[in-house]
């Protein structure tokens, strides 16, 4: 999961949460820093009365008490670790609702975990961790690997649970789908998709679509249908209804893309709509047409009318 540059991963077998800073974003530069963040840094430092420090004297005054007590400039671990003040606890998955809070879901203690993020210094920069409390029991979680949020509601794929709706305003779990069901056997991934809540199967190779989610519950008749897969065994690309997983198990979405991680064929896949594809090839003929490219291939096609071409043009640049 990505917090504003900074990757959080769930290690469950270790029983952790580490974080990588790819993009150095928590990183200080002691020369280019504001001087409130220079402040912060010489108050860590111990130097005295900072605040009454010009700030190219708080620069070099920083600088030096780094090189006198030979303090690392950079993290010494690229993977730190994530700390929420929990013991013993063991993650397997995290969601962001912004950069300040998370949920998480610990296979321990059967719950899902709200995590509020802080920062704290060191003399290379800010360390992240965490303040957490336990939001709501899941008594019959045994393999939580999906979890995303939505409208103040998470949505969770376990693979004893099943898929749930948990609403954060009244801390209530609501059941949409069982596990062991003839649409959905042993959920995984989980993800939103436009109007759809998109979750994969490991065991039925498909991942499926609930519409109406929000409102979906399992004494009522759920609305759904297969997203992608036929259920065969495979690593075939194609259409939805065409295309194989061996093992489709986490799945994340940016914007209407879907990214299905295939577990038994080592490889990430790609779901997305055609509608785009169509309507820009639409656009690329009209461009065509307008300009009688191609006129030899489209044939009569081709438009010999100038106002025309100029509304297909005008419809080009809106496109």
């Amino acid at each position: 999961m990505d917090l504003n540059g900074i990757l959080l991963v769930c290690e469950s077998g270790n029983r952790r949460i580490v974080y990588i800073d790819h993009k150095k974003v928590l990183k200080i530069d002691v020369a280019k820093s504001t001087k409130q963040t220079l402040c912060e840094l010489a108050a860590m430092l111990i130097i005295n009365e900072p605040g009454k420090i010009k700030l190219k004297t708080l620069i070099e005054n920083n600088h030096s008490k780094i090189e006198l007590e030979r303090l690392p400039k950079n993290p010494t671990n690229l993977i730190r670790p994530f700390d929420i003040g929990v013991d013993n606890f063991q993650p397997t998955k995290v969601v962001k609702v912004n950069e300040d809070l998370l949920f998480v879901a610990d296979l321990n203690t059967k719950s899902i975990l709200q995590v509020t993020v802080g920062r704290k210094m060191d003399n290379h920069g800010y360390e992240l961790y965490g303040n957490s409390l336990c939001l709501i029991d899941i008594p019959d979680m045994s393999g939580c690997f999906g979890l995303t949020y939505r409208m103040n509601c998470l949505y969770v794929a376990d693979h004893v649970a099943g898929i749930l709706r948990i609403d954060l305003n009244a801390k209530v779990s609501t059941v949409i789908l069982k596990s062991n069901t003839e649409h959905c056997s042993q959920p995984h991934g989980i993800a939103i998709v436009g109007n759809d809540l998109i979750f994969s199967d490991v065991t039925l190779r498909k991942n499926f679509r609930i519409k109406e989610y929000e409102e979906a519950k399992f004494e009522n008749q759920v609305d759904i249908a297969v997203f992608a897969g036929t259920g065969a065994e495979g690593n075939e690309d194609g259409l939805s209804h065409e295309c194989q997983f061996s093992q489709p198990s986490g799945v994340c979405s940016e914007g209407n893309t879907l990214f299905v991680v295939d577990s038994g064929s080592k490889n990430v896949r790609i779901i997305t709509l055609l509608s785009a594809l169509n309507k820009y090839l639409t656009q690329l003929n009209k461009l065509y047409t307008s300009f009688s490219v191609h006129c030899e291939i489209l044939g009569s096609g081709h438009s010999d009318d100038i106002k025309r071409s100029i509304t297909e043009l005008k419809d080009i640049e809106m496109f």
